[in-house]
Parts: structure tokens; sequence; C-alpha cells
């Protein structure tokens, strides 16, 4: 599994602030949580390295878990993921086709109850 961070400009500093946490793999196991350590360096991605043909989802904050024997480690409820995938692209595509998770920093830290942005800077 390859993991890369998207940054944004604080309007206020001018200083790059991660915002997303990109997870690319093949395929993903839909039945059982996924666990994924937090650890940098993260290679950084762009706008214009996101491949519009490849589907990706964005990780609702409720299917976020936390492993009490890892605590640099993020968990996701796949199963509950699944779900959700299915409801927005149930039409159109079958969950099996995401290729990309995207996380949202901040919901990692609600989770964590850590400051990743510290490790990811």
């Amino acid at each position: 599994m390859k993991m890369s961070v998207y940054y944004d400009r604080d309007f206020e500093t001018g200083q790059l602030l991660p915002v997303w946490l990109l997870l690319e793999n093949y395929t993903f196991d839909w039945d059982k949580p996924l666990f994924i350590p937090i650890e940098s360096p993260f290679e950084r991605f762009t706008v214009d390295q996101f491949d519009p043909d490849t589907l990706a989802l964005s990780v609702p904050d409720n299917v976020y878990k936390r492993n009490n024997y890892a605590p640099k480690e993020i968990g996701l409820n796949m199963p509950a993921l699944r779900l959700h995938a299915e409801k927005f692209i149930g039409l159109h595509y079958d969950a099996s086709e995401i290729r990309k998770l995207l996380l949202r920093i901040g919901d990692i830290e609600d989770c964590l109850q850590y400051n990743l942005r510290e490790i990811i800077t």
C-alpha cells in the first residue's frame, strides 16, 4: 500500500499544511478492519498527480478506529466503509473498483487524539 500526503497553503501564514492522507492499493479487503501505521516521512502528492480515471473515496469520520495496542496506527472499519461507498457509488460502480482512499488529517487527529501535523510537516 502506498501512502502520500496532500498539502494546502494556509491563507493567513502561507505555510503548507497537511490536509489529506492518500492510500493507494490495487484491492482493499472490505471484510475486516484495516490498520495503517502513521509514520513519517510521507511522499507528497499534488492535484496534478491525481488520476481522474481512478476511483477514489473520501473516508467519513465514523469509520475510524483506534488501536489501543499501537497508538500510532489508525484503523478503518472496512465493512462500514463499504456500506458508505455503496450508498454513494452503488448505482454506477462496485466498491471493489475503489483504488484510493482519502483520509482527512483532522479526522485522523481526532481519532488518535494527538497532533499528527507535527509529525507530517
